[in-house]
């Protein structure tokens, strides 16, 4: 109260709270207002517990079952003043007029104005070192108690207390723009002295001989270091737990509506100590504590330790929480914003965060110096970046982002969708490659092995492996130094070499007579240059949509960008030659024939049947019943179990063969001739 005329009493100060429990939507209860009064004095204040008793009581109690509460305060003040007629127009323009009760008929009036702050308040006794320290004998006399809490002060007047930019630089004390929220000690009493973080924290502390801080030293004795070691493990096993509960209470109440607020309360920056000890503790709660929204699976809230956030130089800008945005929108709910997780980017979007909540991760977004404190204090699983993806993705599980056939039963309308997430992929996942080795280290791509990443013209996965390479590999231009991996070299010529490891090579053509020859073996085939050929027959010569129009068009420039660089990286991947992704050379094709021709026209089954030459039996034309009858005898007389796969083959249209010879005659052309082809 305040004397008002006349030394009548006038209210100034009125606090209302309500219990955890009573909030609404709450499920679970955050225990009465004075539970921790009660477990310290006893349920009858007639007849209070003992120091002996009390101490006792908290040695048998389990960390569990110490008392916690959860509170909502309303503190209203009420400003009074004596407005005199004629200063009621001066005193009218500091004041709303729904403030002012006045009557014309008298000289003297009274102007009201009230403001209503709320705060989130958590409070506890700690467990751990703290009880351990409290019931220590040895400890008594210093009467130690685990009692501490913080608290939040989230509007004024209705309006969020959310900081902008300007506040914070400036600390603005205008009363219609919330100041920063810094964070003040408290030992029951205030202290003139912050904490670093945007809550107040209080606890029984033990204070300094001027009692205008908490004590604290590195290079004390006696009774001073007890003081100083019981203010840290207080600061560690009740201030901090506290904390997160705060953050776990305000994700339950306000993070879905407004979670520009919510993010506000966590602290981003270390602060000086001793706070810094609480900062640390304060994150290490978190990791079981539902306090990071990630939209996998219809949106929920998990535990830091359980989260995954992207890694700052792979995120999507346009995704992070910039709780300095000063727009007054903090009731738009953008964590509901929820991607439907039948198809990667539902919303047309490519991003890191898509697809991993394709593979259900659970992604979270968050800002991004929250997100540097939460990976600098390990406080969530993982943070996305190059060596996370090659881990995951060389797992031998399926992969539904990169999963053709799991996107051809999705809503998805773009069959190559899985292509482009593997390259987007491959761009990340060898990012750190070039900075961490030499360019000339043939070996940098070995990294990426058992990745499967090699977009296939069959519209399926390949998967990086190590190649069989000849001695002689090493000798050759790609390499400025000799290998040290001796158990990948081999004495091999280069024709031995390529037989032995066709099976598992993957070409990339380098025109369109190399595309048209590799046409009936897709799977051979990396699709680098279109993503919507359909690599067969009917349609080799469709180039379909152009993707770079197409991604420009959708206003993901970015993302285009990081899909071209994983092109970029197949092709260096390819001229390293160590995995087994390779440029197609006259040599390769030559070691291709027996799958692209008929097995009826290699050479050992034309000397079997006595033949030299062979009926050409094409699509494109209909074989006469003499010609398909001696056929088919003469593949009948053949040992089945020799029977090359190549035998079901149908031969090449004329088409092929033209493509054929124009390619040979060109490569021989370009070697000067004299038949090394």
């Amino acid at each position: 109260f305040t004397v008002g005329v006349e030394r009548s009493p006038l209210k100034q100060y009125r606090i209302s709270s309500k219990n955890h429990q009573q909030l609404a939507h709450r499920n679970a209860g955050g225990g009465d207002w004075n539970a921790i009064q009660d477990f310290i004095t006893g349920p009858d204040p007639q007849a209070p517990l003992s120091k002996d008793r009390f101490y006792q009581r908290l040695a048998n109690t389990p960390v569990n079952d110490l008392p916690q509460v959860e509170q909502m305060v309303k503190i209203t003040f009420t400003e009074h003043a004596i407005l005199q007629t004629n200063s009621k127009d001066k005193l009218l323009s500091q004041y709303n007029d729904h403030d002012v009760h006045d009557h014309e008929d008298v000289s003297v009036n009274k102007l009201k104005q009230e403001q209503v702050d709320e705060f989130m308040v958590v409070a506890c006794l700690g467990g751990g070192d703290a009880q351990k320290m409290a019931i220590d004998i040895k400890n008594q006399a210093m009467k130690f108690i685990p009692w501490g809490g913080v608290a939040a002060h989230l509007r004024r007047n209705g309006k969020s207390t959310l900081l902008n930019t300007e506040n914070r630089k400036n600390h603005n004390q205008d009363k219609n723009n919330i100041k920063f929220v810094e964070g003040k000690a408290f030992c029951f009493l205030p202290l003139p002295v912050g904490t670093g973080m945007p809550v107040h924290i209080n606890g029984y502390f033990e204070l300094s001989s001027n009692r205008r801080d908490i004590w604290f030293g590195q290079d004390m004795a006696g009774d001073g270091k007890r003081r100083s070691e019981w203010n840290s493990v207080l600061l560690s096993d009740a201030i901090g737990p506290a904390y997160s509960r705060l953050l776990a209470a305000a994700a339950r109440d306000f993070g879905d509506t407004d979670p520009k607020l919510y993010y506000s309360l966590w602290p981003t920056t270390p602060p000086s100590e001793p706070w810094r000890t609480a900062y640390k503790a304060l994150f290490r709660g978190t990791k079981d504590l539902p306090v990071l929204f990630t939209t996998y699976d219809g949106g929920s809230w998990i535990p830091a330790s359980k989260a995954i956030v992207i890694g700052k130089d792979y995120s999507d800008e346009s995704k992070v929480i910039d709780i300095d945005d000063n727009e007054d929108e903090h009731n738009v709910d953008v964590h509901n914003q929820i991607n439907d997780d039948t198809t990667v980017v539902a919303d047309g979007k490519m991003s890191l965060e898509n697809i991993l909540l394709s593979e259900g991760l659970p992604v979270v977004m968050v800002p991004q110096d929250l997100q540097t404190a939460l990976v600098t204090e390990n406080a969530v699983h993982a943070e996305a970046g190059p060596k996370f993806i090659r881990d995951h993705f060389s797992k031998p599980i399926q992969h539904p982002c990169i999963d053709m056939n799991y996107h051809s039963s999705s809503s998805s309308t773009d069959r190559n969708v899985g292509h482009k997430h593997a390259l987007f992929l491959l761009s990340i996942a060898s990012s750190d490659v070039n900075i961490q080795s030499r360019l000339s280290d043939v070996t940098r791509f070995d990294v990426l092995e058992n990745l499967p990443f090699i977009p296939l013209g069959n519209h399926s996965m390949g998967t990086f492996q190590k190649r069989y390479l000849p001695k002689t590999y090493y000798e050759s231009d790609n390499s400025i130094d000799e290998s040290d991996d001796d158990e990948d070299v081999a004495d091999l010529d280069t024709s031995e070499e390529v037989n032995r490891s066709i099976d598992h090579i993957r070409f990339i053509v380098n025109n369109e007579h190399e595309k048209q020859l590799l046409s009936s073996i897709p799977e051979k085939l990396v699709c680098i240059d279109s993503f919507d050929n359909d690599f067969d027959n009917d349609n080799i010569n469709k180039q379909g949509v152009d993707f770079e129009k197409n991604v420009k068009e959708e206003g993901q420039s970015h993302a285009y960008k990081i899909i071209e660089n994983g092109r970029k990286v197949l092709q260096q991947i390819a001229d390293c030659g160590r995995l087994n992704v390779l440029k197609l050379t006259p040599l390769h094709l030559c070691t291709l024939l027996e799958l692209l021709l008929p097995g009826d026209w290699s050479p050992n089954n034309l000397d079997n049947l006595g033949l030299d030459q062979v009926p050409w039996v094409t699509i494109d034309s209909v074989p006469s019943s003499s010609q398909t009858k001696a056929l088919e005898g003469r593949r009948n007389n053949q040992n089945s179990k020799s029977r090359s796969t190549s035998s079901r083959i149908p031969p090449p249209n004329e088409e092929w063969v033209i493509h054929f010879w124009r390619y040979i005659s060109a490569q021989d052309t370009e070697q000067g001739g004299g038949g090394s082809v």
